[in-house]
């Protein structure tokens, strides 16, 4: 408060989600809805009883008494507006919907293609790239491609990339050892951003499987590479990739299994989901979303 007084600030932006500061007459308060996981039940239930389960806990009461007192609450998807529009019983001040955008290192086009980062395999591959955590399923991944390598002659390679010294990551890479899949799946741990455009454009197909997000950039990054991409059907997945992208069921493998076999060998649904996936990426564009925050949060004073 000391320091807003000494700037006469008019507007006090909090993107974390949090406002600590007491509510008063001399400025406005903004904050931002970007965390999903504290207010999905089904997935906080997955952490075992600990320190995230009672973070999460906490998260969720004070975020949303931050969301309540704000002036102004930016979401970043309408599914996560309207959660939590009915968390509150609708008695939220004033909000808007700003999903975030493509940074411009993922929109790849005939002029711009990139390299081949050097720890990808040779062979063809499917491509997953997210955090290993519980709610992002790689269990279900890693079970699904075992199903579809049990139907086919051959089959591509599965790289499956992000940190994973977690304690599921280390039940995710047991999975891999006991299915017998350590040659076919490749693990590769966290790697430079720069090369992750290469990652997703060189792939036969992309999959993202996690079922809680707010905004998910990883499924926004696969879309810039217009390549085909098979996602969660768990909002808002859907709501981002509409018609550019096969849904599956996460927390299944065998849907997922079935979903892969029904394009992997289906050149023409590949081209075509292609295509969507390039043509949906033009709708996000970090340029347009930091104008339009900057719009809404000026037109609060």
């Amino acid at each position: 408060p000391s320091l807003l007084k000494k700037l006469d600030a008019s507007i006090l932006f909090c993107p974390g989600g949090l406002i600590n500061t007491p509510v008063s007459k001399d400025y406005k308060t903004v904050t931002m809805f970007r965390n999903m996981i504290p207010f999905d039940r089904i997935q906080r239930s997955k952490y075992p009883y600990g320190l995230m389960r009672i973070r999460n806990w906490i998260l969720e009461r004070i975020m949303l008494k931050s969301m309540l007192k704000a002036d102004l609450v930016i979401f970043i998807s309408d599914f996560a507006r309207q959660l939590i529009n009915e968390s509150t019983g609708f008695k939220i001040k004033r909000a808007v919907t700003i999903p975030h955008g493509i940074n411009d290192i993922f929109k790849i086009s005939e002029n711009k293609i990139p390299n081949r980062p050097p720890w990808l395999p040779e062979e063809k591959y499917f491509l997953y790239v997210s955090i290993f955590d519980v709610y992002k399923n790689q269990l279900e991944v890693v079970k699904a491609y075992h199903l579809v390598k049990n139907r086919r002659k051959t089959v591509e390679k599965l790289v499956m990339v992000g940190h994973n010294k977690s304690a599921y990551g280390k039940q995710v890479l047991h999975e891999i050892y006991r299915l017998g899949l350590e040659k076919d799946i490749i693990v590769p741990g966290e790697v430079n951003i720069k090369e992750l455009p290469g990652a997703y454009y060189y792939a036969k197909l992309n999959i993202f499987a996690s079922e809680c997000e707010n905004c998910p950039n990883i499924l926004l990054e696969a879309l810039g590479a217009g390549r085909p991409l098979l996602v969660s059907n768990k909002q808002p997945m859907p709501e981002f990739g509409s018609d550019a992208a096969v849904y599956f069921d996460a927390s299944s493998p065998s849907d997922l299994a079935d979903k892969i076999s029904a394009i992997v060998d289906d050149d023409n649904k590949r081209k075509q989901m292609s295509m969507k996936a390039s043509k949906r990426s033009l709708q996000y564009d970090w340029c347009k979303t930091a104008d339009r925050t900057w719009e809404v949060i000026e037109n609060i004073l």
